[in-house]
């Protein structure tokens, strides 16, 4: 699990394993990992701001053209963090938001099926590999306060098959052979979206501009 609880993040692994062996030429082994991690800051929570100009001054959130004090930093690097929660209107339009508080989330899933056969001569393999995971995230990249110029959702969703197929020859004379086929099938997934000013929304969509 997790080292500690920082940002209060937790995680759950699992793993197990299947082994089938009807004969002495036959063997089937099935691998299972699965995992789940979440946390309250998402892929912002372990940054602090501690170059401020003063020594133990409050931090500071700097934008083009002006600079805003956060009364909640203190500039130090002490795992005390100052992150804003979006507003309900901005959070609303966006279902990765959820109600605007940070957030992060990783799923994960992995199978593999390895079945040998042992003929006169030839030793056949198959090995069957299926991999999904799900990853999430909703913080304020600005470590204050203040929401807008960098608070973001992400989101990461992968899946791939794979099939390796081997024959590997055993004869008693001087040459041997061995040969495979490898097929893969990958999808992925990686929208962003980011709220750096508060704007209004588009009056056709609901969304913001």
């Amino acid at each position: 699990g997790a080292a500690d609880h920082y940002n209060n993040n937790r995680e759950l692994l699992g793993r197990l394993t299947f082994k089938y062996q009807p004969s002495p030429q036959f063997t089937a082994t099935l691998r299972l990992f699965g995992s789940m991690q979440k946390d309250n800051r998402g892929n912002n929570g372990a940054a602090e701001i501690t170059n401020c100009a003063t020594p133990g001054s409050t931090s500071y959130f700097v934008a083009p053209g002006f600079v805003l004090q956060d009364p909640n930093g203190d500039c130090r690097a002490n795992a005390h963090q100052s992150a804003g929660d979006l507003p309900s209107l901005e959070a609303s339009t966006e279902r990765g938001f959820r109600d605007g508080r940070a957030y992060g989330q990783f799923r994960s899933g992995l199978a593999s099926l390895t079945a040998d056969y042992a003929a006169p001569g030839l030793n056949f393999t198959s090995v069957t590999g299926y991999l999904r995971y799900g990853w999430k995230s909703s913080s304020n990249a600005t470590q204050s306060v203040y929401p807008y110029g960098g608070y973001s959702f992400q989101e990461d969703k992968f899946r791939q098959f794979s099939q390796e197929l081997r024959v590997v020859s055993d004869f008693s004379g001087a040459l041997n052979f061995s040969a495979g086929l490898y097929y893969e099938d990958t999808s992925s997934r990686s929208p962003l979206m980011a709220i750096i000013a508060p704007l209004p929304t588009d009056p056709a969509t609901g969304r913001l501009i």
